[in-house]
């Protein structure tokens, strides 16, 4: 009754679209910690940020963005991918938002109790599904 209709090679952009999404979510949501890592740890919850410490998670997050920036421009360069290159100014947010965790891990903000670099990732996480359309438009 509800068959999919895409062809398979639209099935598997979508797909490697998704995972690069999907591990930016794996490494952004870990901002969320960073404000209340005291007292999760005297709670005995134990977090990503709890179990690696601050800056040591600073660098899991950071290779795993370069991980998704790294792909995302090599399936575009092997025609994999549409050439979404737009995506690429969003190098400049999510790396601003962790030099903003390794430098001030316990920096929090005033709106929302988290770290400003949270309210970045969802900005990040938006723009994946926004920006692609917009350059298509614009640049058809």
């Amino acid at each position: 009754m509800f068959e999919n209709s895409q062809p398979a090679w639209l099935q598997w952009q979508q797909s490697l679209l998704k995972a690069r999404a999907f591990l930016l979510v794996l490494s952004m949501q870990n901002a969320a910690d960073f404000s209340d890592v005291d007292e999760d740890g005297a709670n005995g919850i134990t977090t990503p940020a709890v179990y690696h410490g601050l800056r040591p998670l600073v660098r899991i997050m950071s290779v795993i963005a370069v991980l998704v920036f790294a792909t995302l421009a090599v399936l575009i360069y092997l025609g994999v991918l549409p050439n979404f290159w737009s995506l690429g100014a969003l190098v400049v947010p999510i790396y601003w938002s962790l030099w903003k965790l390794w430098h001030g891990p316990e920096d929090v903000s005033a709106v929302g109790d988290n770290h400003a670099s949270w309210f970045v990732y969802y900005l990040c996480l938006a723009s994946l599904y926004i920006i692609p359309p917009i350059q298509l438009i614009v640049f058809p």
